[in-house]
């Protein structure tokens, strides 16, 4: 492979080079990789069996006895390096991973300055979605609230107030959080989480209060509601941070008095 020369930057390479500095970035690395489309040396033909089936064969190189698949983020720096001599499919880094050999390693984006190999055991953490759970983990509060922050939904103040107004039909519930549900292994966007503070933990009608909110709030939101039991690290993290955008007013809780 030929080393490049001028090395026009891509936003995979600002996230690559964000992630070798400070480790608060490494989750969005990953993340962004996973969904990323690869340029990978090789070929896409139908399957003799199926024609509605694609094989692919994918051209891998042996540098020093190691197996190794280079891909790359873009089509300008598959062609910078190879110029022309290779044909190349274009696949997501999603789909492309359980295709990889078993002993093989990555390499993103050989013979430029920001390249990064990936290892077989990294390329199974990968796959399983547990190299993501541990770097989300490991981002500091702060990096993480952040992250959370950029990618958050905002509800208006209307529909919070629709929601309130909908609790007040519940007087067991003493106060409402908004804040939100992200899965780290799947990413995308965090759904929107609504945590209830409940005078009776164990015996509050989850389920017709979210039926209650569906019926009468007019958002396309889908929000996700949770008991605040006081032993999950949900609770305490949630209360100790958060205003509560609903609290059960005097005459409320004079009314649960007498049920």
């Amino acid at each position: 492979m030929n080393k490049a020369g001028y090395q026009e930057l891509d936003p995979m390479d600002s996230l690559l080079l964000a992630a070798s500095e400070n480790p608060d970035k490494r989750y969005p690395f990953y993340l962004a990789l996973l969904d990323w489309e690869l340029v990978v040396p090789g070929t896409a033909a139908a399957s003799g069996e199926d024609p509605d089936e694609i094989e692919l064969s994918l051209k891998y190189i042996e540098v020093e006895q190691e197996l190794i698949l280079p891909v790359f983020s873009s089509q300008a720096k598959f062609q910078t390096i190879f110029q022309g001599k290779y044909s190349y499919v274009k696949i997501d880094a999603r789909e492309l991973l359980p295709l990889i050999e078993p002993k093989a390693s990555l390499v993103l984006n050989p013979g430029f300055d920001l390249a990064k190999q990936i290892i077989p055991e990294e390329i199974e953490t990968l796959k399983d979605g547990s190299i993501l759970q541990y770097f989300f983990d490991e981002m500091s509060p702060e990096a993480k609230r952040e992250f959370l922050t950029e990618r958050m939904v905002e509800v208006a103040e209307t529909t919070l107030a629709s929601i309130s107004e909908c609790l007040r039909g519940f007087p067991s519930i003493k106060k409402a959080y908004l804040t939100s549900f992200f899965d780290p292994v799947k990413g995308g966007v965090p759904r929107p989480l609504i945590g209830l503070e409940a005078d009776d933990e164990g015996n509050t009608q989850l389920l017709s209060i979210v039926e209650a909110v569906e019926k009468n709030v007019p958002e396309k939101l889908k929000f996700e509601f949770a008991i605040l039991h006081k032993e999950l690290p949900l609770t305490c993290s949630t209360v100790q941070e958060v205003k509560p955008f609903y609290v059960r007013d005097s005459e409320d809780q004079l009314r649960t008095m007498f049920r």
